[in-house]
């Protein structure tokens, strides 16, 4: 995983995967009740989803009220960009770039708006295990555009 800012923003963590491999292929646990992005009370696995963005989409910006939403990437590579709203700074931004060869879970706490654009040449999968179900009738969600000015982020791919 490459991260482009060295502090995270608050309530931001990451976890890293231990893949099991053997000559059979291999095999990785993503969440069970002991995992330290699971609590009973305050952040259950109530359900999960799979996401697929083509290459070179951009999917962005949303961020939820209370909801905390726990990803990872299982085919791609993924730029992921989160922007703090509780923040008065105007660019307290993360960035990553995440693999399935990177082994990570990004949680990304309430109020920080987050988005992802598929930087490779695959359609990227990522799952995604909310602490919240889903409530069509009224969604847990503030959508904004994937340019968003207030956010002062660029999505282009840049050469090193």
């Amino acid at each position: 995983m490459h991260r482009v800012n060295k502090q995270l923003i608050s309530g931001v963590a990451l976890e890293h995967f231990h893949y099991n491999v053997d000559e059979r292929g291999h095999l990785v646990e993503l969440m069970n009740t002991q995992h330290r992005f699971f609590d009973e009370i305050t952040m259950p696995i109530v359900h999960s989803y799979l996401t697929m963005t083509r290459p070179g989409i951009v999917k962005a910006w949303h961020l939820h009220h209370q909801q905390y939403d726990r990803i990872t990437v299982i085919q791609g590579t993924c730029k992921l960009a989160l922007h703090d709203t509780r923040s008065n700074m105007k660019q307290l931004n993360n960035e990553f770039i995440l693999s399935p060869l990177d082994n990570y879970m990004v949680l990304i706490p309430p109020m920080v708006a987050h988005g992802w654009m598929n930087v490779g040449n695959e359609d990227l999968l990522i799952i995604n295990f909310p602490t919240k179900m889903y409530n069509h009738a009224q969604p847990d969600e503030v959508r904004y555009a994937f340019n968003e000015q207030a956010f002062e982020y660029e999505w282009d791919v840049r050469n090193k």
